[in-house]
Parts: structure tokens; sequence; C-alpha cells
């Protein structure tokens, strides 16, 4: 190993460099998807989500991820982000348990959405 090897090992990355803001950003983003998962658990609290309901759901999650992270301080954020989820959340268990169906539905999950939007950051 050479000296600058050797260096640059014992030092870590640079401050700035793009590899260290890489792999912040990756764990930024993957601590915001265990928040979001864990939030949403809690919401739904048993309810689960219909198959046909999934992809939008799915879709309405990742689109409040990628708006956080474009945020310029998302960690900061994460808190409000998460607590807004696991209302809307809520809010979709309620409706489901209210019309006594066995899972979130498409025409559950389109109706609250279109009463609590906008809802930073999913819409």
């Amino acid at each position: 190993m050479s000296g600058n090897q050797r260096r640059r090992q014992s030092e870590g990355p640079r401050p700035g460099s793009r590899s260290s803001n890489r792999r912040a950003t990756v764990q930024l983003r993957d601590w915001a998807v265990q928040e979001f998962n864990a939030a949403a658990r809690r919401g739904l609290a048993g309810v689960p989500i219909a198959e046909e309901t999934r992809p939008a759901y799915v879709q309405f999650l990742q689109g409040g991820l990628d708006e956080l992270m474009a945020v310029s301080d998302p960690e900061a954020r994460l808190p409000e982000a998460a607590q807004n989820l696991e209302g809307f959340a809520t809010s979709l268990a309620v409706e489901t348990r209210r019309r006594s169906l066995a899972a979130v539905t498409l025409a559950v999950f389109t109706t609250i959405k279109a009463h609590t939007c906008p809802l930073w950051p999913f819409c």
C-alpha cells in the first residue's frame, strides 16, 4: 500500500467529496423510508391495502419521499412528513372500517386523498 493510500484510508473521505455526500443522501433516504413505513403501519393499525390499491399507494409514498428529499433540509422536515403520512393512513383505516371493508380499496384511497390534499410532501 502506498503512502497516499494509507493516508486516504486513515483520513476517510474528504469533506464535500461526492462519495461522502452520496452516501449521506442514501442513508438519509433509507432512514426516511423506515420512518414512512413505521408511520404508515401505525396509521393503518393492521388494516391492509387491497392489491388493486397498492400501485396508487406506492406511487403516493414514492412521490412524498422524492419531494422530501428535494427540500434543502430533509432531515429536519422528516418528522413533519411522517406525521402527515400517519394521519393520512389513519384516515384510510377509519374510512375502511366505517365502510366495513376488509382492506383499503382504491375508492377509499382516492376519496381520502381528495379530502386531505394538499398534504405535504405527498400531494
